[in-house]
């Protein structure tokens, strides 16, 4: 059987935010210029692991992917994180109008951040 790495074909970017004393990496790829999407990982997962599919938008659209809290690259700053935390955390990123793609447990967060702050 022939295995062949997979190779990237829209390279990715990160960014370092400092939000509520946490360290969080965000994962960028695609054009500033573009629509702006953000892609929420589920539990146990990463914001780099969205690659495939950004793979698959070529440069139409700007794609950011935080580290929530305590995964990956980010840092946490306590042995417990809560559900207020998590939104804290995303509504201090600042994304402007952006059409958002969640999975699993974040799913629920971005929709209550929405019903939350609107604007």
């Amino acid at each position: 059987m022939d295995v062949t790495a997979y190779i990237p074909t829209v390279a990715r970017g990160s960014r370092r935010h400092l939000i509520r004393g946490v360290d969080y990496r965000v994962s960028t790829w695609g054009n500033p210029d573009a629509p702006l999407m953000v892609y929420l990982h589920g539990w146990a997962d990463t914001g780099s692991s969205f690659q495939f599919v950004v793979d698959q938008f070529g440069d139409d659209w700007f794609v950011v992917a935080p580290d929530w809290r305590g995964f990956d690259e980010s840092a946490t700053e306590a042995p417990v994180c809560w559900f207020a935390d998590y939104l804290a955390d995303l509504d201090l990123l600042h994304f402007e109008q952006p059409a958002q793609l969640a999975s699993a447990i974040e799913r629920f967060f971005s929709a209550s951040l929405t019903e939350i702050l609107p604007e």
